[in-house]
């Protein structure tokens, strides 16, 4: 007798017993949270950077603002008062550098002053920006300064010179006429003071450019000597 087993053919759409799935792997969602906040963290640092130096540049314009507008003031109070000096006032020696042994003028003693009052607002400075526009403005302050006070010391030296000039010139001439009684002895004093007189003339017109021969010498020299006359 055979023993019959029943077979049963599996069909192709029966569900598996067992199926493989896919491994997703997990996120490392730490490190990117780190990363994040590093990143806004080094966005709020520069942020904040960035506020500093505008507030410490805006800083730094009032400061110096403050300390050249107060420099001004200081340098043009000096520069006025010397301006306002004529004659031997604008030119005097008033002392001697001990290392050189050269004279010292009141306009070299100016120069010195406004040299220790630009130290001295330099000081007062915060930081090296400010000192650094502070001293590049101060430099044209200066510089406004010296032309103008040097202009006049060469203007008053010149006035200076020439006034004495005129008075030695007047001081002959008195001498000269104070001789009238020997006019006509042409070896009296008469004739040497004129002679003297009408030389430091000359060397005037010579100093203030009056060339030989043009109308300006001519009428000073006929001046010079209608005095005398």
């Amino acid at each position: 007798m055979v023993l019959q087993v029943p077979t049963v053919q599996l069909e192709s759409n029966a569900p598996p017993m067992m199926r493989g799935g896919q491994v997703v792997p997990q996120q490392d969602v730490v490190t990117q949270d780190i990363q994040k906040l590093g990143k806004a963290q080094q966005k709020v640092g520069q942020d904040f950077q960035a506020l500093a130096d505008k507030l410490q540049d805006e800083r730094d314009d009032a400061v110096f603002t403050e300390k050249h507008n107060e420099f001004q003031m200081a340098v043009n109070e000096k520069t006025l008062e010397y301006l306002s000096k004529r004659n031997n006032e604008a030119i005097k020696q008033v002392g001697v550098d001990e290392e050189t042994g050269e004279p010292i003028t009141v306009l070299d003693q100016l120069n010195a002053d406004l040299s220790g009052i630009l130290a001295n607002f330099e000081d007062s400075l915060e930081n090296d920006a400010q000192k650094y526009m502070f001293r590049t403005a101060a430099s044209s302050t200066l510089m406004t300064s010296k032309n103008k006070t040097t202009t006049h010391f060469t203007k008053e030296s010149q006035s200076y010179a020439d006034n004495n000039f005129l008075s030695a010139i007047d001081l002959a001439a008195e001498q000269t006429a104070s001789e009238w009684e020997n006019a006509f002895d042409p070896l009296g004093d008469f004739f040497k003071m004129n002679t003297v007189t009408m030389k430091l003339a000359e060397r005037y017109c010579d100093r203030n450019g009056f060339e030989v021969g043009s109308a300006r010498r001519d009428d000073f020299l006929a001046k010079t000597q209608n005095i005398i006359n």
